[in-house]
């Protein structure tokens, strides 16, 4: 047979639906994709293969699939002449009708489809139910997949009003007003409770809306709230070009997705983060955004994938978010902003993983606080990173014109901060330092200024290390 001039042959589709296995074949001449293919099942042979589908460009999500039992969507999905291939619902107990399901929890959806959590050999669905797990218990908004585009604009409408700030953007839990008109939808997604009280916080970074987690939750396993700290990376990248010398961008402690998702550069966005919650939060501000992100739960300890090395592009875009606090004791800190006695304990192990990508033609932005010798100019993270990679590989820019050392969610600390008057502050913070008898901490920052002076350090610095791989 032909059709247009070409040659026309077949693909076989089974699909297994909870009343049995059916077989079709559909004729094809020329490249065309799993989604493509249903529909033409639905309308030329059986009405009751049915499917969910919108945007047709990856973004929505609502056709996943899962085709020879590996998630996919269907619309993205390019199948290849002469193949067979198996379909299932996505969530087969879930399932309403053909091959539509109840996708309305967002959480587990986003889990089991592949634009966002990036699949290979070495993730089987027994790692997402484990991550399930972990997060048991934890509150989470109400929002499902056709809600996406709803709340999307809700934010940006209330980003406009004078109480947003006061309401949305402090480190308590405050009630929105009563004659607020959105204050039943903000109910129904859960971004307020019933007595009007704000349940998240909400950041804007250039024309991107983020829910994150409040500063009061820090210490309940909350991700990190503030964007300020993303939105120096992204300027210090604007500032100095480097996205138009790189492809791609790799955030390894993305948290809600501020610099990963704000960023308008070309290239795939690859998220990881060791906090589960920050999988929850990057799918839905991903989703919110429009946004294609891959994201894995990952502790930066144990490196970066070995294949994100095949998959990235050359010349890719490493931004780095870890200004850590240092800490005189464990477990005095949150973990989202505990770097140790030095606060470099994760900015080290991020520079070994970038080990992985030398001669790739990537640049690293890292984001950081760093000892130093005001005097000599000396810098620990200087010297740490010349450990790793050729001095002529690094550059270490100071920030200018910022404040340090967030107290109660300010910064307002010189940059760099003479240790002695500026280091035990932190333990006046009552956001991230969860301790009654504050004495404590207090004396063991005086002791850490202590021993690190009989080391030759006397100030702080906030800054930009940039390396060349």
């Amino acid at each position: 047979m032909k059709r247009d001039g070409k040659q026309e042959e077949q693909i076989r589709i089974i699909i297994t639906l909870p009343d049995g296995i059916r077989s079709f074949v559909v004729p094809v001449s020329h490249e065309i994709t799993l989604l493509e293919a249903i529909r033409y099942i639905q309308e030329k042979i059986d009405p009751s293969i049915t499917i969910r589908w919108n945007c047709r460009s990856g973004q929505c999500g609502i056709c996943a699939l899962l085709v020879n039992d590996v998630p996919k969507l269907a619309c993205q999905e390019k199948i290849r002449i002469g193949a067979e291939y198996t379909i299932k619902p996505i969530c087969l107990e879930r399932q309403i009708h053909g091959l539509i399901c109840d996708l309305s929890d967002l959480y587990k959806q986003y889990f089991l489809i592949s634009r966002f959590y990036w699949q290979s050999e070495l993730q089987q669905k027994e790692e997402f139910e484990n991550l399930l797990l972990r997060l048991e218990n934890q509150r989470v908004p109400h929002i499902s997949l056709d809600d996406i585009e709803m709340l999307g604009s809700l934010l940006w409408q209330i980003t406009r009003y004078p109480w947003f700030e006061e309401c949305f953007r402090v480190n308590t839990p405050r009630c929105v007003p009563l004659e607020c008109s959105q204050r039943e939808m903000l109910l129904k997604y859960g971004i307020i409770d019933s007595a009007g009280k704000t349940q998240y916080r909400i950041n804007i970074i250039k024309d991107c809306t983020f829910v994150t987690d409040g500063p009061w939750d820090i210490h309940y396993g909350g991700v990190f709230p503030f964007s300020d700290e993303s939105e120096l990376i992204l300027k210090y990248i604007e500032d100095n070009k480097i996205d138009k010398i790189t492809k791609g961008i790799v955030d390894p402690a993305c948290g809600c997705g501020h610099t990963v998702i704000a960023y308008w550069g070309d290239g795939p966005r690859f998220a990881f983060d060791i906090n589960p919650r920050a999988g929850y939060w990057i799918a839905i501000n991903a989703l919110i955004n429009q946004r294609e992100v891959r994201y894995r739960n990952t502790d930066i300890f144990k490196g970066l994938p070995s294949e994100l090395d095949k998959t990235l592009n050359d010349k890719p875009l490493f931004a780095i978010n870890m200004p850590h606090a240092l800490s005189p004791y464990p477990n005095l800190l949150p973990k989202t902003s505990d770097g140790g006695e030095t606060g470099l304990k994760w900015t080290i192990a991020a520079l070994k993983a970038l080990t992985l990508f030398n001669d790739s033609g990537g640049v690293a932005v890292i984001l950081c606080y760093s000892l130093g010798n005001a005097k000599q100019n000396r810098w620990d993270i200087v010297e740490q990173a010349e450990k790793i990679f050729p001095k002529n590989k690094i550059q270490w820019v100071m920030l200018k014109d910022v404040r340090i050392w967030r107290i109660n969610g300010k910064k307002e600390q010189p940059n760099p901060m003479p240790l002695r008057e500026g280091l035990p502050k932190k333990a006046d913070c009552r956001l991230y330092v969860n301790d009654i008898d504050r004495e404590k901490p207090k004396q063991g920052y005086i002791q850490l200024v202590r021993i690190f002076e009989s080391k030759g350090w006397d100030v702080l610095g906030c800054g930009i290390l940039e390396v060349r791989l």
